[in-house]
């Protein structure tokens, strides 16, 4: 990631939703799959490349987890976040790729939502999503082949800085990271978002 691309994202996470919309179509989608397969309960959770910590906040008040989150930077903001909703929670800030960042722990569960794809190397990131698992890796990322996608790219811009991952591409990624596919699936309006749901492989 370039330095003027942290530059834009830190500007993106003063003001982006601290909440997940549950008006739109994509989160409705990702609701009623998670209700599918995920426990409820006091299980640990980690969302990589968290901020601004809505999702540690949805996974916190839907399914009563232990959230944890960490980012590159500006965590100030997911810390915010959590107080706001009233969400005890921890954030460390530090490098994906050190594995230091994560103390030694494991989670039951490690989510990412828009975070491989700012990397060539997502292969690595979606084993290290398996490395700190102690069961279930959720992965969601925007579709980028998708056709609104790149229409959405040619005439404004958007994901120029963004490695397209197909879905195939995507899935061989959690297979090669020993990671048991439970659902691989285009959702949202006209499957402009990636979800991908597994299990690791014990």
């Amino acid at each position: 990631m370039s330095y003027r691309e942290k530059d834009e994202w830190k500007d993106l996470m003063k003001t982006t939703s601290k909440v997940v919309d549950m008006s739109k179509s994509k989160n409705i989608d990702i609701l009623r799959i998670l209700n599918l397969i995920l426990p409820r309960g006091k299980l640990s959770f980690i969302e990589l490349g968290c901020t601004p910590a809505r999702w540690m906040v949805f996974f916190n008040k839907r399914f009563g987890y232990d959230v944890y989150g960490m980012d590159y930077e500006n965590c100030d903001i997911a810390r915010a976040n959590l107080k706001a909703n009233n969400v005890e929670g921890e954030v460390w800030e530090g490098d994906v790729f050190d594995e230091n960042v994560f103390r030694g722990n494991k989670f039951d569960v490690v989510f990412s939502a828009g975070l491989i794809e700012h990397f060539d190397n997502y292969a690595e990131l979606v084993k290290i999503h398996a490395d700190i698992s102690n069961n279930y890796v959720v992965i969601l990322i925007p579709n980028l082949k998708n056709p609104v996608q790149k229409l959405r790219k040619k005439m404004m811009g958007t994901w120029e800085a963004h490695v397209p991952i197909s879905k195939k591409e995507l899935e061989r990624a959690m297979i090669d990271a020993n990671i048991d596919l439970l659902l691989s699936k285009k959702i949202g309006f006209m499957g402009t978002t990636l979800m991908v749901i597994g299990k690791k492989r014990i």
